[in-house]
């Protein structure tokens, strides 16, 4: 699953941009031109090229703590349809990757509450430690 967040994070990061209208990746800004524009705002800034694509990794974690449990979801009842048979044919495949996609959907709505949940605490506590340089030994919400 994180070999599918590396590849996949880059586009996450140029979609919620282009969606969130922030400047640079609005309308009417093509994919290609917000990749640059990602690239050009770590240069101008006196980044690096590796900072450049650092920026494309923003937000890795949180991506891959919000898809874990549907990913597990779909991969158990994946190896329960084919009883972990390795020569499945092609269509026996699509069709056992079909069918867990599905019920990962509808059982993921029921952990995507805990999930959110879990997450935001997790941020959260993170955030007390980047600021205060201390692990917070309870979390009281605000």
């Amino acid at each position: 699953m994180i070999p599918y967040w590396i590849v996949r994070n880059p586009s996450e990061v140029i979609k919620v941009r282009q969606q969130a209208g922030v400047p640079g990746y609005g309308e009417g800004v093509s994919a290609w031109d917000a990749v640059q524009s990602t690239m050009n705002e770590t240069m101008a800034n006196g980044g690096s090229v590796l900072d450049g694509i650092g920026n494309f990794y923003t937000g890795y974690w949180e991506n891959v703590i919000y898809g874990l449990p549907a990913d597990v979801i779909k991969f158990v009842v994946y190896e329960i349809l084919t009883s972990g048979r390795q020569d499945l044919s092609g269509l026996e495949g699509a069709q056992a990757g079909a069918i867990a996609t599905v019920s990962r959907q509808h059982e993921a709505i029921y952990f995507f509450g805990a999930t959110l949940i879990l997450s935001n605490l997790l941020l959260s506590c993170l955030w007390d430690f980047h600021e205060t340089g201390h692990i917070p030994t309870h979390h009281n919400p605000s």
